[in-house]
């Protein structure tokens, strides 16, 4: 025991800080070639020793590099630095971790910086650019070929700085088919044309989980992108009735959530055709003439908290008696009373309503 606290200590010490370095706790090492997991969220990388050795955790299973910071601010405000950009570049073209079964990269900061006497002076640009030439390829599969968990939040899927300031790259959710992923997080990203596009002929059969929350992702094509979607998370995007039409023909989806979005109340009805929705959001959607009753039997969890709501339409929650729990928190209708909550309570008596 007080050699592998002493291994560990030692560690901390000489890069100079515990917190990055993660690994299970019954696994004692004496290189970093036995470390399976790392956790360097919210570092400066650029100054980071051990990110600088990260080549040789050979046997990583987890990596986590959130909100990192990738490059210094540029000292010559009047030149655009590329030098986080160019680390990234070098860590997908040169590393290679076999045994990586999650990555996340959420949030990087200092990717690309761009503070040329224009429109974009001062601003701090997030994302990084797939590559693609003949000379230099940034590739997934290569880096990580057996990849199960990617989380890619506040990346930039958007060719406009690539163009502007002659970048190598074209943005291509092709990458992402070549692994075997079961679970991947796109929230808050910025979709092109043209990779909403590709999700009409892009696939990636194992994928089971998606969420691609705070995003412009209207017309998307689900359901060839990830035929066998078990869980789907799209609140605070702009998809539509089409939308919806396009999500329900995910036969195996239990899990929704289409919160804060303008889907319409009689989109509803589209639902009907998922045979194992289990878990329902529409928290803050505009459900006045929803139609409650036509949802699956399968449904357990149904959250409508925020919601605008008439009268007609909460009379048909009573028919849902198959739910084991309703939010029906903050309501938008005062004209609901205590008598009408009491009545649907009576209507659903194995189920769990959360009106405050």
């Amino acid at each position: 025991m007080f050699k592998k606290f002493f291994l560990i200590f030692t560690l901390a010490i000489l890069f100079g800080s515990l917190s990055p370095l993660c690994c299970q706790e019954e696994h004692e090492f004496d290189t970093h070639s036995n470390v399976t997991s790392l956790n360097l969220s919210k570092t400066n990388l650029w100054k980071s020793d051990i990110f600088n050795n990260i080549f040789s955790f050979e046997q990583l299973e987890e990596l986590h590099i959130d909100q990192a910071q990738w490059a210094p601010p540029p000292w010559n405000p009047n030149r655009a630095d590329y030098s986080g950009y160019l680390k990234f570049q070098d860590l997908l073209s040169r590393g290679h971790f076999p045994k990586l079964k999650i990555l996340s990269l959420d949030h990087p900061s200092c990717l690309l910086r761009v503070e040329h006497n224009s429109w974009y002076k001062g601003m701090l640009f997030y994302g990084f650019h797939y590559v693609h030439n003949q000379s230099y390829t940034l590739d997934y599969s290569l880096f990580a070929p057996n990849l199960e968990k990617l989380s890619l939040k506040g990346f930039n899927f958007t060719n406009e700085l690539i163009r502007k300031y002659s970048l190598p790259g074209n943005n291509d959710l092709r990458d992402l088919a070549k692994l075997s992923l079961t679970e991947l997080d796109l929230s808050k990203g910025n979709f092109e044309p043209e990779q909403i596009e590709q999700s009409s002929y892009v696939t990636i059969s194992s994928l089971e989980k998606l969420s691609i929350n705070d995003s412009l992702v209207k017309n998307f094509n689900f359901k060839v992108f990830a035929p066998n979607l078990k869980y789907l998370s799209l609140s605070s995007t702009n998809v539509n009735s089409k939308d919806v039409a396009n999500i329900s023909q995910l036969s195996d989806l239990v899990y929704l959530d289409l919160s804060v979005t303008k889907i319409p109340a009689g989109s509803l009805k589209k639902l009907n055709q998922l045979p194992l929705l289990q878990v329902l959001k529409l928290s803050g959607t505009n459900m006045t003439k929803a139609d409650f009753s036509c949802l699956q039997s399968t449904l357990k969890d149904l959250d409508l908290s925020y919601c605008e709501m008439s009268i007609a339409s909460f009379k048909t929650l009573s028919m849902l008696t198959q739910l084991e729990k309703l939010n029906l928190k903050n309501l938008r209708n005062d004209n609901i009373t205590d008598a009408d909550r009491l009545s649907l309570q009576e209507a659903l008596p194995n189920c769990n309503i959360i009106i405050k």
